[in-house]
């Protein structure tokens, strides 16, 4: 869980995906395709992952690529302020993932320890971990 929780939330960071190529909202449609972070725990971004009040880390966007041969890239945008100073930095991972019905189960290439599970309904993508909800829907 350590490097999806970099990825998504800066040092409380997940995983996720949603769903994809065609509109069919049954078990097993298909999830290839481009998905953006919408919100987190009911909140649209940038989500404040992080402040006490000398430090604050920003989720400012994320998204995840699945491919139809079972691979998926994730890059996910966040700024960190110190002292009134902003920086923004780039995360990218990479991994494979498969398919049961409407669950989608996420293995980073990295670390095969660090696997997520999220519902597919739709065109929306849902995983809930830590306390957190994030919604992700197709681009």
């Amino acid at each position: 869980m350590r490097r999806l929780l970099l990825s998504m939330l800066a040092a409380t960071a997940v995983l996720t995906t949603a769903c994809g190529g065609d509109s069919s909202t049954g078990p097993g449609a298909s999830v290839v395709g481009t998905y953006s972070l919408q919100t987190v725990n009911s909140k649209a971004l940038p989500y404040v992952a992080y402040d006490d009040g000398t430090e604050k880390i920003e989720v400012l966007s994320d998204s995840y690529t699945l491919t139809a041969t079972g691979t998926y890239t994730n890059e996910t945008v966040v700024r960190t302020t110190i002292g009134g100073t902003p920086t923004t930095d780039t995360y990218s991972y990479d991994g494979t993932y498969t398919q049961s019905g409407n669950t989608v189960t996420l293995t980073d290439s990295q670390d095969p320890t660090d696997v997520v599970s999220a519902t597919v309904s739709g065109s929306t993508f849902t995983i809930s971990v830590q306390g957190l909800v994030l919604v992700y829907t197709r681009s």
